[in-house]
């Protein structure tokens, strides 16, 4: 946003929520017409086979696991606001690691639906902080 601006940078974000928005109805609607199909993996299977489907499924374990170390670093930074000691932010990283992993080990989403709140109201305070 600071590098485009103000108008540039909206009409950005809008057209990736456009792409995003239908890739999403794409998956869906294959998901609706094959209906032994769970995850990505699983249409990967239908459109190349058990090969494609092993690639895609290595692929997601890495996406996760880049995705859980952005978290855990990035609350290890967010913890460490509130002290510079280099021993505090490896006793951070393991509170976020423990935190993560727990978080992570639920199987089902209504389990955990409170966070998609948490997050979101999270994100809504922080925009009206910085705005």
């Amino acid at each position: 946003m600071f590098v485009l601006g103000a108008f540039p940078g909206a009409i950005n974000v809008v057209g990736w929520m456009a792409v995003n928005t239908y890739c999403a109805i794409v998956q869906g609607n294959f998901r609706n017409n094959h209906a032994g199909c769970h995850s990505i993996a699983d249409m990967a299977q239908v459109v190349g086979g058990p090969w494609l489907k092993e690639v895609m499924g290595i692929l997601f374990l890495v996406t996760w696991a880049i995705a859980s170390a952005s978290g855990i670093v990035g609350s290890s930074v967010a913890l460490n606001a509130l002290s510079n000691h280099a021993l505090c932010t490896n006793y951070f990283l393991i509170i976020a690691t423990i935190i993560i992993f727990i978080l992570a080990s639920v199987r089902k989403f209504e389990k955990i639906a409170w966070l998609t709140w948490a997050g979101f109201l999270s994100i809504y305070i922080a925009i009206f902080i910085v705005v």
